[in-house]
């Protein structure tokens, strides 16, 4: 989802805490085959939510 002019929001509903910098990896590789991916400083934050019922 697009939160702004330049930037995104991803929600990775399920995702393991451990599995984190995997899904990060896999989505930045693929950024970089992109043309004109150099142009553009990719950063971002993380958090996990825990939901107990």
């Amino acid at each position: 989802m697009q939160s702004g002019t330049t930037q995104f929001f991803l929600l990775l509903p399920e995702l393991k805490e451990e599995d984190l910098d995997i899904v990060i990896e896999r989505i930045m590789s693929k950024w970089e085959t992109t043309d004109g991916h150099d142009a553009v400083e990719i950063t971002y934050v993380t958090e996990t939510i825990f939901y107990t019922r």
